[in-house]
């Protein structure tokens, strides 16, 4: 098949967000035409009485598709006026890439009779499947969720990690293992490592899921143990994270030494990241993170965790520490962060650059995933 595909991404298109699901889409939907693939994006949405169409700078087409506004209806399908028109839409592409878990206009968009891949950002974690809710979500598994994973062509894991959780699912579909990645752009040049920058944690702030509580007791041990520099937590709050997070920064006596700061997106976000010394991001669980990607693309070593998905590539590129995800761990990681001091940031930095440009760039993503597609309409 050699003329171009045509792909409807299934997601929401937001360039200046803390969702990592919004900034996959947002950049793999930009690449995907230099790998001959017609991309449209189908947002589904309460804010839109009827499907709206519109354009962003890329020349993205996005459709507005309007949803129920009650989640307990949403389990049913879509408005008559949007399935009516989404109906129609289905026409005019080859297969649709459904983004994220547990979302009900997914599951009615798949019934188009549209080939379609999912991808579930990391939605199928033992720690998602087992954790909040997860009465709930079993419940929605057994009536609508797995028999929608078993209709797809195949499953899109953004890691080594992920790809183990959906083969152990046990659905019968093939699943491909591709990961996120970065525009080259971010590539394109290094600021060296500041001697005195600031440790940054940079994403929405899930205590849990991020591992910032273990990040705080960690960071308090290695306080005690070396001079380390001042840690910003910077992003948005996530179920009330950020009023547990001062509190344990009060309890921890750390009130100085840590701070909170709101999000930032676009030319603030690359200079906080240049601004510090080190990234931290100590998660129990994840999809691949799109900070962690970022920071090494501006040559920033980082600390990570297994759950991050990144920790074998921190290790073999030597592009910064990778420790378990518990308090005495980090604070040891910490401390190892002061110890090897702003020569080895600064080589690290440089390994850190020559990873993602060999592994992590939305071209490399994009060309791969349209032989995915390829495959899965021929």
């Amino acid at each position: 098949m050699n003329q171009c595909l045509r792909v409807a991404h299934v997601g929401n298109f937001k360039p200046e967000s803390a969702n990592g699901v919004d900034s996959v889409v947002v950049g793999l939907t930009r690449h995907l035409s230099t790998a001959g693939v017609d991309v449209q994006i189908w947002n589904c949405s309460k804010k839109v009485r009827t499907l709206t169409e519109r354009r962003v700078g890329d020349g993205i087409k996005i459709f507005d598709i309007p949803k129920f506004p009650q989640q307990a209806r949403n389990a049913i399908g879509l408005p008559r006026r949007s399935w009516e028109a989404v109906e129609e839409l289905a026409q005019s592409v080859d297969l649709l890439h459904f983004h994220s878990v547990y979302t009900a206009e997914n599951i009615a968009l798949g019934r188009l009779g549209v080939p379609y891949v999912v991808t579930p950002h990391g939605g199928y974690n033992p720690n998602v499947t087992n954790g909040r809710r997860r009465f709930a979500k079993a419940v929605w598994r057994a009536l609508w969720e797995t028999g929608y994973l078993r209709r797809a062509e195949a499953l899109h894991a953004v890691s080594d990690g992920e790809a183990r959780d959906l083969e152990a699912l046990a659905l019968g579909r093939p699943v491909a293992c591709i990961p996120n990645g970065l525009d080259e752009r971010w590539l394109e040049e290094m600021v060296p490592s500041p001697a005195d920058g600031p440790w940054v944690f940079l994403g929405r702030l899930d205590v849990r899921t991020k591992g910032l509580d273990l990040l705080l007791d960690g960071y308090a041990g290695a306080l005690r143990a070396s001079a380390v520099p001042d840690l910003l937590l910077v992003g948005p709050d996530h179920r009330g994270g950020e009023s547990w997070l001062r509190q344990r920064i009060s309890e921890l006596n750390l009130t100085g030494k840590v701070e909170i700061r709101p999000p930032v997106f676009g030319a603030a976000k690359l200079g906080l990241l240049r601004s510090a010394s080190v990234v931290l991001h100590p998660s129990r669980w994840e999809g691949l993170p799109i900070t962690v990607l970022e920071a090494l693309a501006v040559g920033r070593p980082v600390l990570v965790t297994p759950g991050t998905n990144m920790a074998r590539s921190i290790v073999e590129y030597d592009a910064g520490v990778a420790v378990d995800a518990n308090a005495p761990a980090i604070a040891e990681g910490l401390s190892e962060l002061v110890e090897r001091g702003v020569v080895w940031r600064t080589a690290a930095g440089k390994r850190a650059q020559l990873l993602i440009g060999e592994r992590f760039t939305w071209g490399r993503v994009a060309s791969q995933m349209a032989v995915l597609y390829r495959e899965m309409v021929s």
